[in-house]
């Protein structure tokens, strides 16, 4: 990256990580209990019921859809969890002002997303760190910077430029990548900068980030060690 350039990066804000120190049932609940329906029963109900949905299964119980789906499909970690617990820490509490690789922290900013599910509460029975944003982090390489004064005056700018929150949803299928990001988040992060220049993106994907350059009339370099992901990216710039 040439002095002068920045690089962005969006990350969640919660870190989990293995903790064998924390206890595995972390929770009791003193309400209703939903062992009515147990691995046995789960599947008897499916076989005596076949027709019926995953719902219409868990109302014979008494209990949550996605309970008797845990059952049906052996991942139920509930009480027989054979891994150790899990910790939580902020990943904005790992970034420093100057990184190893000789960049400074510019900017940062808040991108918040959908409401947390309902189990996420302080009441449930998971007792999980969750939050409902993430970070866009934009890193600087110390130099000179070239700044359009006219910029700022777009009318687009002015609604999200001087914004420390952004309300971007994200993608709500996932049919080309497992982490495919929204186009608006790379349109917010590549757009800011005068026009020309190139957008490196070292972990490609499903090719957001060349998508949008190439909209922004900027150059691009996708890379990425899955052949895959090249091909499908290269289809998706070729249709526009």
């Amino acid at each position: 990256m040439k002095p002068g350039g920045f690089v962005a990066a969006n990350v969640g804000d919660i870190l989990r990580f293995a903790d064998p120190g924390m206890p595995r049932i972390r929770a009791d609940s003193r309400g209703r209990k939903m062992a009515s329906a147990t691995r046995a029963g789960a599947p008897a109900a499916k076989k005596a019921n076949p027709g019926a949905s995953r719902h219409g299964l868990a109302a014979i119980p008494g209990c949550g859809g996605q309970a008797v789906q845990r059952r049906l499909e052996h991942n139920n970690v509930r009480g027989s969890k054979p891994a150790p617990g899990t910790g939580a820490m902020p990943t904005s509490a790992m970034v420093s002002g100057r990184a190893e690789a000789g960049t400074c922290l510019y900017d940062r900013r808040v991108r918040h997303e959908d409401p947390a599910r309902a189990g996420s509460g302080w009441h449930s029975s998971s007792c999980g760190a969750v939050d409902e944003h993430e970070h866009a982090l934009v890193f600087w390489n110390p130099g000179i910077t070239d700044y359009d004064r006219g910029r700022p005056a777009d009318p687009e700018w002015g609604e999200w430029g001087p914004r420390g929150a952004w309300r971007i949803p994200p993608v709500r299928r996932n049919s080309r990548h497992e982490a495919e990001f929204p186009e608006e988040l790379a349109h917010r992060v590549i757009r800011p900068p005068p026009p020309g220049g190139i957008v490196p993106d070292p972990f490609a994907g499903a090719g957001t980030a060349a998508c949008v350059a190439e909209g922004e009339g900027r150059g691009w370099i996708g890379m990425d060690s899955d052949e895959g992901c090249a091909r499908m990216s290269g289809g998706r710039l070729a249709a526009g």
